[in-house]
């Protein structure tokens, strides 16, 4: 059987408009799908990398946040957070991905058992 995580992330990866999806779950592990070819997945781990430094720093000067989200000229960068540390991030062509979509995304991401 499939674990939740897996199942979530083939659930995002399916969705239209994602270009790339993870979790970093709260022993700081990373599980990443990249969607498209010219996205490479160490490079998906590292951004991963940089936003939970950045989240965190947010985290302790303005207090805690279930979504946060990025917006650049062509994408997203939408997280979803988690106490203890546990994160969802989509990588989001914007043109593309219907914003309702990924609302249910990290829903679905905030309900279910790490």
């Amino acid at each position: 059987m499939t674990n939740p995580v897996d199942q979530w992330l083939q659930q995002a990866a399916r969705t239209r408009g994602i270009l790339a999806c993870g979790v970093r779950l709260s022993d700081q592990s990373l599980r990443v799908r990249v969607c498209r070819e010219d996205i490479s997945k160490a490079r998906v781990e590292e951004a991963m990398k940089r936003i939970a430094a950045t989240v965190g720093t947010m985290q302790t000067a303005q207090g805690t946040a279930e979504l946060l989200r990025w917006v650049f000229e062509s994408g997203d960068i939408v997280c979803a957070l988690r106490p203890g540390g546990a994160m969802a991030v989509l990588l989001v062509n914007r043109d593309l991905a219907a914003a309702d979509k990924i609302k249910a995304l990290m829903q679905t991401f905030a309900e279910t058992t790490l």
